[in-house]
């Protein structure tokens, strides 16, 4: 019979006030230091406190949060355990671990990677430089699909961050109208 594999623990530290940090990265946020609180609210664990500051070295260009990246923070998932680690018994404790694990494994399961409009206007323009397909760049660099890659290359063309689909194919790669 294989022995389990023993699983990694989520670090985190106690603050003041009913605060946790995470100490390890969390997958898709790695380039912020997460730090949470909970109580109950209407009889449910929720957030009610979240700080994200970008970790030392981590150039800004990679730590931009747009609507859509806080949205897909993973709030429901942290909201129980971290109110389990603040606010019940000692006894307690483990399931909170097991909560907090379950959450960072899940997410590094799914790889998930949050997209802003800027990282897919880069991909898309480096990409298209180097002779690629650049959707399909977009969707693989970012682990995003078509529709979500669409969205998102919509949105940087109407942010001037691309060219409108129009005038993309009348340029050449040096930004030269073609033609007269």
């Amino acid at each position: 019979m294989p022995r389990p594999v023993p699983r990694p623990i989520p670090q985190f530290d106690f603050l003041e006030g009913g605060w946790i940090s995470l100490v390890d990265p969390l997958p898709g946020w790695e380039a912020f230091t997460v730090d949470l609180r909970a109580d109950l609210v209407n009889d449910e664990p929720r957030l009610t406190g979240m700080r994200l500051e970008p970790r030392a070295g981590v150039p800004l260009a990679d730590a931009v949060l747009t609507s859509n990246r806080l949205r897909a923070f993973p709030a429901g998932a942290f909201a129980a355990a971290v109110y389990h680690l603040t606010h019940l018994r000692p006894d307690r404790m483990p399931d909170a671990v097991d909560a907090l694990r379950a959450t960072a494994e899940t997410l590094a399961r799914h790889g998930r990677r949050i997209a802003s409009t800027e990282q897919v206007a880069r991909t898309y323009t480096l990409a298209r430089r180097a002779g690629k397909a650049p959707r399909a760049a977009v969707c693989e660099e970012l682990r995003i699909s078509t529709r979500t890659a669409d969205r998102y290359i919509s949105e940087a063309r109407r942010l001037g961050l691309l060219a409108p689909y129009n005038e993309r194919k009348a340029r050449t790669s040096d930004g030269e109208q073609q033609g007269s």
